[in-house]
């Protein structure tokens, strides 16, 4: 079977709208699902004066769903904001998110038994942010897995036994800002093939393992032809399923050897408040994953809309779900045809070209008109032979590490906080 194969069909389950996803792998050995898991995407809530805190809720932000969160073996989040009263954050660049570690428990109380901390914002007030985010968890009564007091903890699994069926989650983020190392807290990042060893080694001893991925590139709905091949060496190293989110979208499902690839849960709640965000930001689905032994047999997802002028996750109407499932289904098939993917990528990237060249090169505000109005190559700032230099340095992994470290050197240089980078 191919991926082109995938069947997305509306039904209903718990009253809600929800998406059966089918496909002859997944049902070859006609099995019974009989243990549960349920995986929600970018979860945070996001301090603004005159908004309550999370305790303060009269009612659990995604009250449609928690009966549903309640009722699995497992449900875990990608908890997407250090949970800290700190307010000096590390340097990056965009938006440097936390919330209060009150949020914890509605977390806890809202259904949910376990939080994945492997993303590119657990880290964004430093070592201190990321240890009283494990703490205010750990006082909630919820598991993590993602992030640690140093880097054995960060990169350790989470196992449990539900149902009968050993479960491992393995959880790590692209990118090293805020990522762990020799005794200093931080979050799991994807180096060295370290993630797909631990799938390996936890897959040959029986269990059944889900990774979780924060990667992919946000406002953009299909992977990179990269994040296809990091998807598959985590299905080849032996994982049950692989659920990746970050871009802010939901974005297509694949089956890869007979193992589920879901490429994009969008955001669960994620109030923000830009002038703008991408329409994609308010629809998510949460993926249920169920196991007959350490094999997935059934997928089903269940859309919904999250911050659509206040705070809360509501469920997605029937009509609008078979909406969300046609998109899907396009956005799957595009998953089985390799020169499709690479064409979209090239025309995304396409997209992004003056917003890439401004931060490569440094360029003003009207060198950046120039580009995206006109389509200019700014020469003056750079010749195309430092071009090439440019993308090999990128493009060597040595090269590469060396321009870190030297880039946190000089930001240490100039006084700019960079704690935990």
């Amino acid at each position: 079977m191919t991926q082109g194969d995938i069947r997305i069909t509306p039904g209903q389950e718990h009253g809600l709208a929800c998406l059966g996803v089918e496909h002859d792998d997944l049902a070859a050995r006609g099995e019974e699902a009989r243990t549960h898991v349920t995986v929600a995407g970018d979860l945070c809530w996001t301090p603004r004066p005159g908004v309550p805190e999370p305790a303060e809720l009269d009612e659990c932000p995604w009250a449609p769903f928690a009966a549903l969160l309640s009722a699995q073996e497992l449900s875990i989040a990608n908890l997407e904001a250090a949970l800290t009263p700190l307010d000096q954050p590390i340097a990056k660049s965009g938006p440097r998110v936390r919330s209060a570690p009150s949020l914890a428990g509605v977390v806890r109380r809202g259904g949910f038994g376990a939080v994945s901390l492997a993303n590119n914002h657990v880290g964004d007030f430093g070592e201190r942010g990321v240890v009283d985010t494990l703490e205010a968890c750990r006082a909630a009564g919820l598991l993590t897995v993602g992030a640690g007091a140093d880097v054995q903890a960060a990169e350790a699994p989470l196992v449990v036994e539900r149902g009968g069926v050993r479960l491992a989650f393995v959880a790590a983020t692209e990118g090293n800002l805020g990522a762990a190392g020799s005794g200093r807290a931080g979050t799991a990042a994807l180096r060295n093939g370290r993630a797909q060893t631990a799938v390996a080694r936890l897959s040959a001893a029986g269990a059944a393992t889900v990774v979780l991925l924060h990667a992919g590139n946000e406002y953009y709905p299909l992977p990179s032809p990269y994040l296809v091949d990091l998807a598959h060496s985590f299905v080849e190293a032996g994982a049950s399923a692989v659920v990746i989110h970050h871009q802010h979208m939901p974005g297509g499902v694949q089956v890869h050897r007979g193992v589920p690839v879901v490429y994009g849960t969008g955001n669960f709640l994620f109030p923000m408040y830009y002038p703008y965000v991408h329409p994609g930001w308010h629809q998510g689905y949460l993926v249920r994953l169920g196991f007959s032994g350490t094999r997935v047999s059934e997928l089903t997802l269940f859309p919904y809309h999250q911050s659509r002028g206040q705070r809360r996750v509501e469920a997605m109407p029937p009509d609008e779900a078979e909406e969300l499932a046609a998109r899907l289904r396009e956005r799957s098939a595009a998953l089985a045809d390799a020169s499709t993917l690479e064409r979209e990528w090239e025309r995304f990237c396409g997209e992004q070209r003056p917003r890439l060249l401004a931060a490569l090169l440094g360029m003003t505000r009207l060198e950046r008109r120039l580009v995206r109005l006109l389509g200019i190559w700014p020469r003056w700032r750079m010749r195309p032979d430092r071009v090439a230099a440019l993308l090999t340095l990128l493009a060597t992994e040595s090269y590469s590490q060396a321009a870190m470290t030297t880039l946190k050197e000089e930001l240490r240089r100039t006084g700019v906080s960079s704690r935990g980078v």
